[in-house]
């Protein structure tokens, strides 16, 4: 039996070092979504755009092929947290939305989105 252990996976056309294995994400953030919105952690995150309360644009580094991803999204904030989605999507962005208990628009200090598709 043998073993093949890696660290990094180079694309041969442009030699960028990013996961491009079937399955990775693509894209994940963990930001703090109340009062000055604030970038915790990321990957392949450009930027994030407070656009109103509960309401944010996550803007990839590096486009996805199309705008058929799967974006699961949840928060980590106390009580009262209702639902995190990926609303409109686009090859550069995604919308994410986040609502309290009474499905009203509610800005939270913990949430995280991630994309799982195909790198432009």
């Amino acid at each position: 039996m043998s073993t093949l252990s890696v660290e990094t996976i180079d694309q041969p056309s442009t030699g960028d070092s990013q996961p491009s294995l079937v399955g990775s994400a693509k894209m994940w953030i963990f930001f703090d979504g109340s009062g000055t919105i604030s970038i915790e952690s990321d990957f392949n995150v450009s930027s994030i755009t407070d656009n109103g309360v509960g309401l944010y644009d996550a803007q990839f580094s590096n486009n996805m092929a199309n705008a058929l991803f799967a974006g699961p999204a949840s928060g980590t904030s106390g009580s009262g947290l209702g639902d995190v989605t990926c609303a409109t999507k686009t090859t550069s962005k995604t919308d994410v939305l986040s609502t309290n208990t009474a499905g009203t628009f509610a800005d939270y200090d913990g949430l995280d989105v991630s994309v799982f598709g195909d790198l432009a």
